[in-house]
């Protein structure tokens, strides 16, 4: 049944992509191949199968590709029911054509490269109403983006490790929403809507129904979800109180000013200091940013007898304290000497205006998040 599938929907990008004549050719005890003639030459199209359609799904099925085996030249091309975004980046990146049952295709061989009109796109995408940021959007794509880098190895602490597991080397489990929303500070149906519009931009896939036991959901393009967040959330306004520091070692002021006045989930730095804490740098500051839970008064740091900081207008701050939601400070990572927050927002806050360049905001994202 497969096989047929694969065979059919390859036929279907080949007719809708080239110019030529296009048929199937059977061949004995083993799958068909698809031949197209193309100004009198013909080329032949080896189709895969991939199932669903996601990265782990595409690489086994390119592994298993099969050799014709009768001595003629054959391209392989995957094929799948719809093929997520993060499994066409990556068949992309290999030179493997592909071509899946929502009509999208890029077929590639000797002197052929063509695709459909919106390669990128599957049959679920696009096909939602236009949606902004919102504060319950950047909470929970933050929290996937931070779950898909650490392997749940933190958050699987504080949730049901059966629910939130990782599946291949892309493709996560995302948590069932009523564990979402018992995490993060929404209801179940926000929940549901915010990731209803991931699944339409094409982060997230849903199989199985719409509910039920069967039902799950996959975060299949975390680069696309992280890129999209960061760049929203770098130009967002902060709730930051300025302070200063007379001390050329800051990281120094931060650990007796700050560590000792909260618990260890109450606070993390950020930005250049988390950057050199994870890049083991011990280069010197000239200012950090350090995130501290909404839950916290920062008037007891100031108000501390071992206080090193003193309030100041922004422009004279080299220590900024910024409020942020508690359960993502409580994601944080314990590092030496301070705690760092998750990759992912250390990344989105080094992309704010001023702090480092862009290429440097790159270069960590590449070491620390790896997508």
């Amino acid at each position: 049944m497969a096989p047929n599938r694969a065979a059919r929907c390859v036929l279907a990008g080949v007719r809708a992509g080239v110019e030529g004549s296009a048929r199937l050719l059977g061949r004995s005890g083993s799958d068909p191949v698809v031949v197209v003639d193309i100004a009198g030459s013909p080329q032949r199209f080896v189709p895969v199968w991939a199932g669903e359609g996601f990265p782990r799904d595409v690489k086994i099925a390119v592994r298993m590709a099969e050799d014709p085996g009768d001595g003629g030249a054959a391209t392989v091309v995957v094929a799948a029911s719809a093929l997520s975004p993060g499994a066409r980046q990556w068949l992309d990146g290999q030179g493997i054509g592909w071509a899946d049952e929502t009509g999208a295709y890029h077929l590639t061989g000797p002197g052929l490269d063509v695709r459909s009109a919106a390669p990128g796109a599957s049959a679920a995408e696009g096909e939602g109403p236009a949606w902004q940021w919102s504060a319950s959007h950047a909470d929970l794509a933050e929290f996937l983006a931070t779950i898909g880098v650490q392997g749940l190895s933190k958050i699987s602490q504080e949730m049901d490790p059966d629910l939130v597991v990782t599946a291949g080397d892309e493709a996560v489990v995302v948590p069932a929403m009523e564990i979402l929303a018992g995490y993060l500070p929404w209801s179940m149906s926000q929940v549901g809507r915010v990731l209803q519009h991931f699944d339409w931009a094409g982060w997230t896939v849903k199989q199985g129904g719409l509910r039920g036991p069967g039902a799950q959901r996959w975060l299949v393009d975390p680069s696309g979800l992280l890129s999209a967040w960061a760049g929203w959330y770098a130009a967002q306004p902060l709730d930051v109180v300025h302070t200063r520091a007379d001390s050329a070692d800051l990281v120094r002021v931060v650990t007796d000013s700050v560590g000792p006045r909260f618990a260890g989930n109450q606070w993390c730095a950020t930005g250049l200091l988390a950057k050199a804490i994870l890049d083991q740098t011990s280069a010197s500051l000239a200012s950090v940013e350090v995130l501290v839970s909404e839950e916290v008064d920062l008037g007891e740091i100031v108000k501390s007898p071992r206080n090193r900081l003193r309030l100041v207008p922004p422009a004279q701050a080299n220590v900024r304290l910024i409020r942020s939601a508690h359960h993502l400070v409580s994601a944080a990572v314990r590092t030496y000497p301070v705690p760092t927050a998750a990759a992912p927002r250390v990344y989105a806050d080094l992309l704010r205006p001023g702090v480092c360049t862009a290429t440097e905001a790159e270069a960590f994202r590449t070491r620390h998040i790896r997508f």
